[in-house]
């Protein structure tokens, strides 16, 4: 089973490594989902290649965000240097990127993104047609379904400790929406981490609900250190840590605890206590995610976004000149501290530490500090850093302990060079002695005094897993001769490890043209009796989510996000793509951002295919007249006209999480109006689907009625309505304006 650490940086990298991961991953400098990390040059990367491979690491590098057309030229040249690098696997999103890859590396191993929303079996089938070699699997997969994904033969990765995204990744549009930052293009400015008040509309009319804290839809981490024997037995191939933003001591930490974990079962005193150090580097309280059923409420933490540190005691007063304390661990001079009661928060670094009148390096129990603040008593005392564990953790970083088997063959014949092959993962290396070994005129050496030799490897990256002799004659050599021996022979076979690989393979893209003739759509989707009659009064293609409306006039909208891997009769507008028998539709979820993607659903039997919702007016026509430049039409190709657009979909349900609310499909959300509001008081309104995630719309209608000229100028002629809480007349309006402007 493979530990998968992140590296945000250098720094972070060789802690990963000395810490004992097997495969680290990262990003570049275009392309990654963490564009905010300080991610690699192309130099660095050659680097970081020569240092993994030394120690047998594996590298996969992010290539996980969504891909615009005029950006292709661009990403294939930085992919040829990636493949020129020998990078392990590249991490993708963009279902055109994993085509056009497929196509012109056909041996290069791909990795789905767990950006890809790929949450239940089906879809990891079709993953395995795309040509993906791993899934990462949706944070909000439930182990029974993880297990029923290996099942299949693919790769299943699995995230196991680290920060968690409440909407489904790949899904959230929040910050695109809200900020003009899009977290599919690496750029997530984390609004789910922002304070928001959570907001009743009765009658036209918002009231404010009270709740335990402001940041409603902020999660806790992921811990599921006690839980990887469970992993183990479902076949997962990886467990990935998250983090390309952490500091390296965080990476050195979690991976060390992990690594403990995996080699040997920790007892649960020795789980308490690594559980203990991960939450000393940074935690926003822990919980064990869906992966493993826990409920929202134990997913979300609605009292604080930022790291919470560790309780260790009260305040006891204060006064002009000192903060007395009450501690029940120990408090270091260097330590980071937080004080906290009822909306008073003060954060510090220790500095002038006493313990009765005396200056001391560390203190329990009763003592003080010197600094002027007024805290209220009662005050609760966490430390978030600790500057012992973290100087701890430098040294192991910085030790380089971290060793790699290798096999050693001493030929010793008398009259002849001494030579020595060194042999590891693959790679070896035989090296003669400058001098002949000579007749011995006393004692001659022997396996032992020669092995004494060999072992002496502690200055090297190798520890000696076999050691075999070949000895002829009674001979003797300076014990220096074979040292220099030695030490060449490792030396070079460190250099050999760090460029030993078998080179990619290189094809061509091909281009087959559109059969697709999808012309002069406009779907409609609805709510309500009304807006459906009014839809199909006008000639509209009808869908809608609520079961009641569905006949042969109006397909299906299915939940956004489905474990179980429903398949669907009738018409059906797809939120992820599976295969299925049925006339099928792409609905925004399947994030088309460019011509080889809309090509592909189409080449699927997709009869129309929605141009992402994040995208600008300009890149869906940069799109449109790629398809007909290199697939010879745009048709099936579809834009949104107007509705409100979902921004988030999520299991973290906060609804649910107020009112703890068992079993889970309480239904509150469709008996009463609850919004979440936001610092500048805007509104969004949450709504369950019939799998209880909720959905979380945008203030305000999307709208782009005054771009139809536009689009039909450039060829495209097939729009979307999504109608929410419209009433007939609204309803009315737009249908006549799109139907009278199209015709």
């Amino acid at each position: 089973m493979e530990l998968l650490a992140p590296s945000g940086s250098k720094e972070a990298l060789v802690a990963a490594v000395q810490s004992g991961a097997d495969a680290v991953y990262l990003g570049g400098k275009m392309y990654g989902a963490r564009a905010n990390a300080a991610n690699f040059s192309m130099e660095e990367l050659a680097w970081v290649m020569a240092y993994c491979r030394k120690y047998g690491v594996r590298v996969y590098v992010t290539v996980n965000t969504l891909i615009f057309d005029d950006e292709f030229e661009e990403l294939f040249a930085y992919v040829d240097q990636l493949v020129e690098l020998h990078v392990d696997a590249l991490i993708l999103q963009d279902t055109g990127v994993a085509v056009a890859l497929r196509q012109r590396y056909p041996d290069l191993p791909l990795h789905a993104s767990t950006q890809m929303h790929l949450h239940n079996v089906k879809q990891v089938e079709w993953a395995k047609t795309l040509g993906f070699t791993r899934v990462v699997a949706a944070r909000e997969t439930p182990l029974h379904i993880v297990t029923a994904m290996v099942q299949t033969g693919m790769e299943i990765e699995t995230f196991v400790h680290g920060a968690l995204c409440v909407s489904y990744s790949g899904q959230c549009l929040m910050s695109s929406v809200i900020g003009g930052r899009s977290g599919n293009r690496g750029e997530c400015a984390q609004p789910c981490r922002l304070p928001y008040t959570l907001v009743e509309e009765k009658q036209g009319k918002f009231s404010d609900i009270q709740t335990e804290g402001d940041f409603l839809i902020s999660p806790k981490d992921l811990n599921v250190l006690e839980h990887i024997d469970q992993l183990k037995n479902a076949g997962v191939t990886s467990l990935k840590v998250e983090g390309r933003m952490k500091r390296p001591e965080y990476v050195a930490q979690v991976v060390s605890s992990y690594r403990k974990q995996l080699d040997h079962a920790l007892s649960k005193n020795e789980l308490k206590e690594e559980d203990k150090a991960m939450a000393q580097l940074f935690s926003r309280g822990f919980t064990p995610g869906f992966l493993f059923g826990a409920l929202p409420k134990d997913v979300l933490n609605p009292k604080t976004n930022s790291h919470v540190g560790l309780l260790i005691g009260e305040v006891t007063g204060s006064d002009e000149k000192y903060i007395h304390l009450n501690l029940r661990d120990t408090l270091r001079q260097g330590d980071g501290i937080r004080l906290v009661k009822d909306g008073f928060e003060e954060g510090f670094t220790v500095n002038f530490l006493y313990q009765e009148t005396r200056l001391v390096n560390q203190a329990k129990g009763k003592a003080a500090l010197k600094r002027h603040v007024d805290v209220p008593t009662g005050a609760s005392i966490y430390k978030t850093t600790d500057i012992q564990q973290m100087d701890e953790l430098n040294r192991q970083i910085n030790e380089n302990k971290r060793k790699v088997p290798a096999d050693l063959r001493l030929r010793f014949e008398v009259g002849k060079p001494a030579v020595l092959e060194c042999i590891s993962a693959g790679a070896s290396v035989t090296m003669q002695s400058d001098e002949l070994v000579q007749a011995a005129k006393n004692v001659p050496m022997g396996e032992e005094q020669l092995a004494k030799v060999c072992l002496k490897v502690q200055d090297t990256i190798f520890t000696v897993n076999q050691l075999e002799f070949e000895i002829i004659g009674q001979g003797f050599m300076p014990v220096a001769q074979l040292n220099a021996l030695r030490r060449n022979c490792l030396e070079a076979l460190e250099t050999k490890r760090s460029i030993h690989f078998t080179p990619y393979q290189k094809a061509k893209e091909e281009f087959t043209p559109n059969p697709n003739k999808t012309r002069n759509i406009v779907t409609v989707c609805v709510k309500t009796q009304a807006q459906k009659d009014i839809a199909l009064k006008y000639g509209a293609r009808v869908f809608s989510e609520n079961r009641d409306l569905l006949d042969e006039t109006t397909g299906f909208i299915p939940p956004r996000a489905d474990h179980e891997g429903k398949t669907y009769d009738g018409s059906v507008l797809l939120p992820y793509y599976i295969d299925q028998e049925t006339q099928r539709s792409g609905d925004f979820g399947l994030n088309v951002s460019n011509a080889r993607s809309a090509k592909y659903y189409l080449d699927q039997g997709l009869s129309t295919v929605l141009a992402s919702v994040e995208l600008p007016l300009h890149r869906i026509v940069d799109m449109a007249l790629k398809m007909q430049e290199d697939y010879g039409g745009s048709e099936g190709l579809e834009v949104l006209l107007y509705g409100k657009r979902e921004l988030m979909v999520m299991r973290s349900c906060p609804i649910s999480a107020l009112y703890n609310t068992i079993p889970l499909k309480c239904t509150l959300c469709h008996q009463r109006n609850f919004y979440l509001k936001d610092r500048k008081g805007a509104r969004y309104r949450m709504e369950g689907d019939e799998t209880c995630a909720m959905r979380v719309y945008e203030s305000q209608a999307f709208d782009r009625l005054d771009e139809i000229p536009y689009l039909k100028e450039n060829g495209i002629t097939n729009v979307r309505v999504n109608l929410d809480q419209e009433g007939i007349p609204l309803t009315e309006k737009i249908l006549h304006r799109i139907f009278s402007e199209l015709t």
